[in-house]
């Protein structure tokens, strides 16, 4: 297969996927850093209550253990909040709605949208991703590209540009 197009309109819907698929990327990473503060915090706290420790000990466990459970509260509202927002400031972009065109050779990669086009090689990207519902290409560490499967003409492109990224890729991990 010589060339590989996906063609999409870029809706707040997708932008959304990319950033929970992102987001699922990065999860085990987030969940270690966050189990060894709350793991700090409660044996701090505990050591506190049990009068092992000095008073400014204490103090600092419980201090770690209150502010624990307000950042907790802290998420879930703007875990509510953010959503909404996210949505309100997407649906006020000038590309929103765009139509995107990727276009993958044995070479280079290359991609038109209203705002303008690129072609770079495959070793610009870091790191691509292949999800259950579409690839995630990196070209630098925090913010990647989406591209649905259903972009693809049919489920042989997807394939076949899932051979591509793990014969071209210099981190390929494929979750799908």
């Amino acid at each position: 297969m010589d060339t590989i197009v996906a063609r999409y309109r870029w809706t707040y819907h997708l932008q959304s996927l990319g950033e929970k698929l992102y987001e699922q990327s990065r999860r085990k990473e987030r969940i270690l850093s966050y189990g060894f503060i709350i793991s700090v915090g409660v044996i701090a706290a505990a050591a506190a209550w049990e009068g092992n420790l000095k008073t400014a000990a204490a103090l600092i466990g419980t201090l770690m253990l209150v502010g624990l459970i307000a950042a907790s509260l802290v998420f879930i509202i703007v875990s509510f909040i953010s959503p909404r927002l996210r949505k309100w400031q997407f649906e006020r972009r000038p590309e929103a709605g765009a139509d995107i065109e990727w276009t993958f050779t044995e070479t280079e990669i290359s991609a038109a949208a209203p705002w303008g086009t690129f072609v770079a090689p495959w070793s610009s990207y870091l790191k691509i991703i292949v999800t259950p519902y579409g690839f995630l290409f990196f070209s630098n560490p925090e913010v990647p590209s989406f591209i649905p499967n259903d972009a693809f003409e049919t489920p042989d492109h997807v394939d076949a540009l899932k051979a591509l990224a793990r014969k071209h890729s210099r981190d390929f991990n494929d979750l799908a």
